[in-house]
């Protein structure tokens, strides 16, 4: 439960944007240096967002798909920095939605994020 809370920290509040052919968040490392090593799932409101065509926005510009993020080559997610998370897909209503991220972490491994943010209308 604890890990849980320390978790939900990494989601920024806030964040969730509707874009031209989809939807955007952000994720902020609040906890500790860490190496994204893939990410498995996201859904929202319990449907899975496919992730052919997800982008991974670093704050430094680079853009990333999902498939270029694995152990053989990790995304280092140092403490304070920030990534976007772009998906594309059918747009969100104004409102509340629940959001599920799965992905695999050095030094914490497998994780499962839920967290709920509104779509300002």
């Amino acid at each position: 439960m604890f890990f849980q809370s320390m978790l939900k920290k990494l989601y920024t509040i806030g964040s969730l944007q509707a874009t031209d052919d989809g939807f955007r968040f952000q994720l902020k490392n609040r906890l500790l240096p860490a190496k994204l090593l893939g990410v498995r799932r996201v859904a929202v409101d319990g449907r899975d967002v496919p992730l052919d065509g997800a982008e991974l926005v670093t704050g430094d510009g680079r853009v990333l798909r999902p498939s270029d993020v694995s152990p053989a080559t990790p995304l280092e997610f140092d403490l304070g920095e920030t990534f976007d998370v772009r998906l594309r897909g059918a747009p969100l209503a104004p409102g509340p939605h629940a959001i599920a991220i799965e992905f695999s972490s050095e030094p914490f491994g497998a994780l499962a994020l839920d967290v709920e943010d509104t779509l300002a209308g």
